[in-house]
Order: C-alpha cells, then structure tokens, then sequence
C-alpha cells in the first residue's frame, strides 16, 4: 500500500497481510514445524483502515473460507476474489500459494498485492507477553486451588474431571431470549446456567455474541452477575453494543479500549463465572 485509500501517498509504502492465521510451534517425529490452528480471517486492521469499521465489521462477520488444506487453486481464487470485490486492489503478481516470492517488492507503484507470505512473531519480552508469563507463574503455585473452579473439568486428572462435571445449578425457571434464538442455541443457554463448563463452537455468522447476550439477560434475570472475557476486544465491544440496545444495566468495559464507543466509562453487566 503506497497510502490511504483516497489520500496522499505516504512516504514509504507498507504492507500488511490480506489474510491471516495462528501458528503455533509444535514437535512432530522429532522435527519441530509450525502448525496453524484457529480460522482464517481478513486482516482486521488493514480492513478496517482500508474500508472503514462498518465495512470491516461486515466482512469479519461474513467472511467464510471455502478451501481446505492442499487447495492451493482454491486459497488463490479466493484471495483474488476478496481483493477484487471488497479491497478492490489489484495483484501485482499473480497469486501462487504454493510458489511464494521470498521476497516483498515494494518497489512497484500503486497499490497491489504480492505473492508472498509474511510470519509475524510476538516477543517473549514484550509486556503483554511477560504479564501473561506471571499470571502463568502465579496460578503454578495455587494448582491445588484448580480443582474447586470452572477449569477442573478440563483436569488430567480424571477423577478431577469426573467431580467436576457432575456439579450442576438448579435449571433456571425460564430463559430470557430477547434476541432470536434456535433450539441449539437454547441448548447452550441451560448448558451455561446449569453446568460448570460449557464451550460452544460455530464459524462466523452462527450467532454467538448474540447467544452470549441471550445468556447475559438469563443470569442477570436470575440475580447474578457475567464476566465476559475474550482474547480479541472486537468480540466484548460487540457484546456490549448488544447488552447496550437491550437496556442491560450495570454493565462495565475494561481494559484497552478498541473503538470509540469504549473509550469511555461504558455502563455494560459483568459475569460471575
């Protein structure tokens, strides 16, 4: 990108990656490789400074790779089409996945995409990572205390596991659905209310902020309180802004604020387990 869509060129060009996707480092027949886990998805800040939030937030929701792994025709017909119809970039070089450029040419004028992959690592010494090796360090010396939360159901042990998923809380005398919601869905909301862990899974566009926030106004119904946590900030502004049209009060954001909407003191229900 040589600068913002329908501004001035910056200086130096710069480059993001169209889509991106975890990785992780694992050991395998005695060699060590990378192994990507989670669900491709558009660069979210190059989408939103690209399209703007609106446009962002719809792609990210409707955003559904069709490829799977060895597909590499498919994985570059698709990347074509998602910069010809949402980007509207063109590509510089024609898109090969399985013959990557080593190197980026940013040399070329205009914008345009480029084949080649990008690994981008996060430093073990940075303070976000450090913090998260404390907190790592401080629940290694209360192991013991594991066994009476939520996570014992994810114990080793399985004598842990087995006491763990036998508790259960009286079924709540009726669900509290403001927003539309399925029989699977209603499933989830008796497994959360009743159960000490209950994980639900689904691509984008299943619903599940708005199945967190039907599970929101059941417990807040019951008298009790909602801790919404997530690795990604886009999906606890998105709960709140549901929370915030259905009048749930008592509702409060922390942390590092990700859209305007947050930046203040934003009265949004926090959770209990």
């Amino acid at each position: 990108m040589t600068g913002p869509r329908g501004g001035r060129p910056w200086r130096h060009p710069k480059f993001a990656p169209l889509l991106i996707r975890r990785v992780e480092i694992v050991s395998q027949d005695g060699e060590v490789r990378l192994k990507p886990y989670g669900p491709v998805q558009p660069h979210p800040q190059l989408a939103r400074d690209w399209l703007g939030e609106e446009e962002a937030a719809q792609l990210a929701d409707t955003f559904q790779p069709t490829w799977h792994r060895g597909q590499h025709d498919r994985l570059a017909v698709e990347a074509s089409k998602l910069l010809r119809e949402e980007f509207e970039i063109p590509c510089v070089q024609e898109l090969h996945p399985d013959q990557l450029a080593d190197r980026i040419d940013i040399h070329t004028p205009g914008h345009g995409a480029r084949n080649a992959a990008v690994l981008l690592t996060a430093l073990p010494d940075t303070a976000y990572t450090k913090k998260l090796l404390d907190d790592f360090a401080d629940i290694a010396q209360k192991t013991d205390r594991i066994q009476a939360t939520a996570l014992a159901a994810l114990s080793p042990d399985p004598a842990n596991r087995t006491r763990a998923l036998a508790l259960s809380e009286p079924e709540p005398s009726r669900l509290v659905t403001p927003l539309p919601c399925n029989e699977a869905q209603a499933a989830v909301l008796r497994a959360a209310m009743t159960r000490r862990l209950t994980v639900a899974t689904g691509p984008p566009g299943t619903g599940k902020s708005q199945l967190v926030a039907n599970l929101i106004a059941t417990a807040v119904t019951s008298g009790q309180t909602v801790l919404v946590a997530s690795n990604n900030n886009e999906a606890v502004d998105e709960v709140w802004r549901r929370c915030e049209q259905l009048g749930l009060v008592q509702v409060w954001v922390t942390g590092q604020p990700v859209t305007q909407t947050c930046s203040r003191s934003c009265r949004v229900p926090i959770a209990e387990e």
